[in-house]
């Protein structure tokens, strides 16, 4: 009878089986006896029998208002027994009275453990989905996944599986960052009036990594963005993140950075024995001056980072422009070459990015 009421006034429980539900029926109803028989409410923490409820509902699909409701109907149900047959028992008024006020009792001790229950179970239920979806980011970058499984991926998190999506990848973040960067490559930009971008950030070691349907329009960590493509050939457009990133680190700390905006510079990294050459023509010859070399080569390196302008670069650097035209002039004696030189100029922008990555001095 209990359960036809639990399911007339709480529809969720039609998904519940029966013998579920009259198991459920018969522990609450031995918990109300012992502590109607007792007369004490139990703390919070020895009701066990709400951990046990609220887990196994929430796994069955009710929603915790429901199983809160269900509760209350298993109460509602003793209680009016016992008020119903308080006279035959030889229960006077007040007893009667008492007794409903120590169900009530139980009744809000036990809501509270299904609450506090739920919470535990909520929290838990979260990291085991966010877990799930960074592991299925991780093997889509990889190239791990079959076509099933991204399909499967889509359906779980709202990706369009016809659509082009990017790769990217960070370096390791400070951890006060990682927050922050997470809820801003999670808030791309629109690509169509009215829709939103999907993207999905997962943690990987200390760096974070995932797919995103068009970049943000800023970002404070560092961020290397491969090309769109279909999430099959995802893997092989990660590969060109991880060498976007690479590249960026050596002249940039922060933004997103792609190919195109990279170019040339991809190449410093991925060529040792290159940037080795050059670091010996246009670099070395520098150390040999001490102090004054490090300035000479400090000096050459703004210059080219202010587009080759004698006074911007002067300003830049806080220094005469006759004073800046011997650093130059220097320069070019102590590695015997022209900076007017195309070759030449092309060439030392390879060798001092190199030298950042090799803390070259």
């Amino acid at each position: 009878m209990v359960v036809r009421e639990g399911r007339s006034l709480v529809p969720a429980y039609d998904t519940v089986p029966t013998g579920a539900l009259i198991r459920g029926v018969r522990r609450n109803r031995e918990l109300a006896g012992r502590v109607l028989l007792t007369g004490v409410v139990p703390n919070i923490e020895d009701i066990t029998e709400a951990d046990l409820m609220t887990a196994e509902r929430l796994h069955q699909g009710v929603e915790i208002q429901d199983v809160m409701a269900g509760f209350r109907v298993v109460i509602g149900a003793v209680r009016r027994w016992l008020i119903d047959n308080a006279s035959g028992f030889g229960v006077d008024s007040d007893e009667a009275l008492q007794v409903a006020q120590t169900l009530w009792g139980l009744s809000d001790a036990f809501l509270a453990r299904a609450a506090m229950t739920f919470r535990r179970e909520s929290i838990a239920q979260a990291l085991a989905d966010e877990q799930m979806r960074a592991q299925w980011a991780l093997e889509l970058l990889a190239g791990t996944l079959d076509s099933r499984r991204i399909d499967h991926g889509c359906d779980l998190y709202g990706l369009d599986r016809d659509a082009l999506y990017h790769p990217f990848c960070t370096p390791t973040l400070p951890h006060d960052q990682g927050w922050r960067v997470r809820q801003e490559l999670g808030r791309t930009s629109s690509t169509q009036a009215g829709s939103e971008s999907q993207a999905i950030v997962a943690p990987d070691g200390g760096r974070l990594v995932g797919v995103m349907a068009a970049p943000p329009t800023h970002c404070t960590a560092l961020v290397g963005l491969g090309p769109p493509v279909r999430l099959e050939a995802m893997a092989t457009a990660y590969v060109v993140a991880q060498q976007v990133l690479a590249a960026a680190t050596l002249s940039a700390d922060h933004g997103i950075n792609t190919v195109d905006t990279m170019s040339w510079r991809l190449a410093v990294p991925a060529h040792e024995e290159v940037s080795r050459l050059l670091l010996a023509r246009y670099v070395d010859p520098l150390k040999t001056q001490g102090g004054f070399g490090q300035v000479v080569l400090e000096a050459v390196d703004a210059w080219l980072d202010n587009g080759r302008s004698i006074p911007q670069t002067a300003a830049k650097i806080h220094v005469h422009v006759n004073t800046l035209r011997y650093r130059l002039a220097r320069y070019e004696s102590l590695v015997g070459r022209t900076l007017d030189d195309t070759e030449t100029l092309i060439e030392l922008s390879w060798a001092l990015l190199a030298r950042r990555a090799t803390s070259n001095p």
